[in-house]
């Protein structure tokens, strides 16, 4: 029997693309919530699998399920158009090969509700073949954060580390996600999700800049609710992508433009800076996937291209890498330097660590 449609509290944005094998999974756990007032809205952003079928499938049988079926134009676009759509008085996401604990809506609206806040974030779980590891968040349970200068310092460790700081590339966008976060659906107006033709990637991040912005209360559930499937993402994140360096720096100016048009201090710039040279390490990665045809010797002249950037190349003339342990420093020292086949070599070998970490 299909559930009633109510006036949902909270509205859940899943775009969905040629994801058949995982997306039973999804809905399941979105639609067993304990906090039954919720609507799903699911954009099938032209999927040529059976994805947009097991949609309808399931909002046949419960509809507080929501499908929109459009022409394929990416993650942003499918999020943006379903943002059209929200009724709930909160608005949260969740990525259509991921999935969620049953009362990961429940605990958190009753938190943003109670306490009046505009934003609740939760702990997460990558989970690979075989086996998951619960991300160390770094921030205590139970964290409020309130007041415009304590949201936009939460904002600026979005952004990258500044002095004092360590730098650790992976976790340079571990807060700048919007899938482990509960947004009240007021912050979100005016706000849309830039292309990835145009930036690449990181257009959480840059959603969640305008959102933290509209912010003045945070706070923070250390409990690892969101449920990330790195092993579904391997092959597409490990695609060569010719046009990585030039979308970089779109982003970056972005967030340059974004810091300038509200007045930001020295140290978010700081920050950017530091994100700048952090970067790198996947623009390396980028240059090395295995269907860039190029040989050995042409990545080490892209490698040294990528570092020779206006943009790069100013970034690390101001990056301090001397508290770094020894083997970061010489990584980016040859970054520093435009070394193209220290760089190469050290690249390399990260990408296998990280292949047998997996």
């Amino acid at each position: 029997m299909g559930v009633k449609l109510m006036k949902p509290l909270v509205s859940v944005i899943v775009p969905v693309y040629n994801v058949e094998e995982y997306l039973p999974e999804c809905l399941d756990s979105i639609l067993s919530q304990t906090l039954r007032k919720i609507e799903i809205i699911a954009v099938d952003d032209g999927s040529t699998d059976n994805s947009g079928s097991i949609l309808d499938d399931y909002a046949r049988k419960d509809k507080r399920l929501k499908v929109i079926h459009k022409e394929n134009e990416g993650v942003s676009e499918a999020r943006n158009e379903a943002l059209k759509h929200v009724r709930g008085r909160f608005v949260g996401f969740v990525d259509s090969d991921d999935w969620i604990d049953r009362e990961m809506y429940e605990v958190m609206y009753r938190m943003a509700a109670d306490k009046k806040m505009d934003i609740v974030m939760c702990g997460y779980v990558r989970e690979f073949a075989g086996h998951s590891r619960v991300k160390n968040m770094g921030i205590k349970d139970g964290t409020v954060i309130k007041g415009k200068d304590g949201c936009r310092q939460f904002l600026r460790k979005m952004i990258g580390p500044a002095a004092g700081e360590i730098p650790v590339t992976e976790s340079l966008d571990m807060h700048g996600v919007i899938w482990n976060k509960l947004y009240d659906a007021r912050l979100l107006k005016d706000i849309a999700f830039c292309s990835l033709k145009e930036i690449g990637s990181c257009e959480d991040l840059l959603f969640n800049l305008y959102a933290f912005n509209n912010a003045e209360s945070i706070m923070f559930i250390d409990m690892p609710y969101y449920h990330y499937r790195k092993t579904s993402r391997v092959s597409v994140t490990g695609r060569y992508r010719p046009n990585l360096v030039e979308q970089r720096k779109r982003l970056i100016d972005l967030i340059h433009d974004f810091l300038c048009q509200n007045g930001y201090a020295p140290v978010f710039y700081e920050a950017l800076n530091n994100r700048i040279c952090l970067g790198v390490m996947g623009l390396g990665l980028n240059i090395i996937a295995k269907d860039n045809k190029a040989g050995c010797i042409k990545k080490v002249g892209q490698m040294r291209e990528m570092l020779s950037e206006e943009y790069i190349a100013n970034a690390f003339s101001k990056f301090d890498i001397t508290e770094l342990p020894l083997h970061w420093r010489v990584f980016y020292r040859f970054a520093k330097n435009k070394n193209g086949m220290g760089f190469y070599i050290m690249v390399k070998a990260i990408k296998l660590l990280i292949n047998i970490v997996r």
